[in-house]
């Protein structure tokens, strides 16, 4: 039947020999794959292009519990991420400057993947800090206005307990209003 036609040896060898063309019609002839094998990684502009994203991401693990200096790379590259359009145009009509092959498309792939994708994750890292940083703050509020409400509660208790012979009510009033009942 069904199951061993399945199972059987000549199935299982056809489905491993198409294994490579499953394997590239699903990644495919993608831009992403192309760009990817077909830059040279080995040119200068694109090792200081690795490198400065290297540094972006030190600053920001090191930059981590200061506040302002986050919210500034925030900022910073936001702007660089929002003009990476005109730095793709400028790119590409000065390639020949700083690179052996037009890496730069009128789609912006090049920029978007190795320019602006590195740059996002790094503001994910920095509002992602904020969000622990923030969910943190709030919990060690609520567990401090816990704290003083059940210490509240607990004085309150203290001061309502009676000495013998007197009602609570009278005890945890002042004596001049207890004279005037």
């Amino acid at each position: 039947g069904y199951r061993q036609s399945f199972f059987s040896m000549e199935n299982i060898r056809e489905n491993i020999i198409d294994l490579p063309e499953k394997a590239e019609a699903f990644v495919g002839e993608s831009m992403v794959w192309h760009f990817i094998h077909e830059t040279n990684w080995n040119e200068p502009f694109l090792m200081g292009l690795v490198a400065f994203h290297i540094f972006c991401t030190s600053i920001v693990l090191v930059t981590l519990n200061h506040m302002w200096v986050q919210a500034g790379l925030l900022a910073a590259f936001g702007g660089l991420v929002l003009a990476s359009e005109y730095i793709n145009e400028y790119c590409a009509q000065h390639w020949r400057n700083f690179v052996s092959q037009q890496y730069f498309d009128s789609a912006g792939m090049f920029v978007s993947l190795f320019f602006s994708l590195p740059l996002l994750i790094n503001c994910a890292i920095i509002s992602g800090h904020w969000l622990f940083t923030a969910t943190r703050l709030m919990r060690s509020i609520r567990v401090a206005r816990d704290r003083q409400r059940s210490k509240d509660a607990a004085e309150e208790l203290h001061t309502k307990k009676a000495p013998l012979g007197t009602s609570a009510t009278a005890a945890g009033e002042p004596a001049s209003e207890r004279k005037s009942k």
